[in-house]
């Protein structure tokens, strides 16, 4: 748990204090006590759905108003359960530990303020594999296949692209000529994919 101390609260509230704005707590001049939601000087409180503390502040009009005293960050928590709200970590994850998330190998990190995370680790299916879980690690195996018979051609835009093995017996999509490069397009409606129609020539 990251634990702020009183100190640093104080200087939160007292920064915050001094840069609270009227605009919600006003109406017509006067205090707006529904608007503002808060009726008790220096009462502090989690913010109801977003992740960060508050305390009830005097603005420069004299209306009590809900202000931010700390924002949390985005794997934290604001918790109150110790008394003063204040930031902790939400762990996502156990140390040590990856996942697969589609084909995606993740593994449990750390962010800046010490809170683990899952973080994206390896995209299995740029080299024509799955990622599979064993317990409590995630790995890059097996095969998955994105065409269906080795030298199969198509286009991919003005880019040829032929159906090859990847090295580990998954069959890929090669990224082959781009006949856009010298003014062609690429037609596959026939057995392969082949660049066609007249060349641009791009040397003297």
């Amino acid at each position: 748990m990251r634990v702020g101390t009183h100190l640093e609260l104080l200087l939160s509230v007292l920064v915050s204090a001094i840069l609270a704005t009227t605009s919600v707590a006003c109406l017509d001049g006067q205090c707006n006590d529904e608007i503002a939601g808060c009726d008790t000087a220096m009462a502090q409180r989690c913010h109801p759905e977003e992740a960060k503390a508050q305390a009830c502040l005097t603005n420069a009009d004299g209306c009590l108003v809900w202000t931010d005293t700390a924002i949390c960050g985005p794997h934290d928590k604001c918790s109150a359960d110790e008394g003063a709200p204040m930031c902790e970590c939400d762990h996502g994850c156990e140390p040590q530990t990856s996942q697969c998330m589609a084909a995606v190998v993740q593994v449990c990190d750390l962010d800046e303020y010490g809170c683990l995370f899952w973080k994206n680790h390896t995209d299995c299916s740029l080299g024509g594999s799955a990622c599979t879980q064993d317990g409590g690690q995630a790995s890059c195996g097996g095969c998955v296949d994105t065409c269906q018979a080795f030298g199969q051609g198509r286009c991919d835009g003005a880019v040829v692209q032929t159906c090859t093995n990847s090295g580990d017996g998954c069959l890929i999509w090669q990224d082959g000529p781009d006949c856009g490069a010298t003014g062609q397009s690429c037609d596959d409606s026939g057995a392969s994919a082949v660049c066609t129609g007249a060349c641009t020539n791009l040397c003297d």
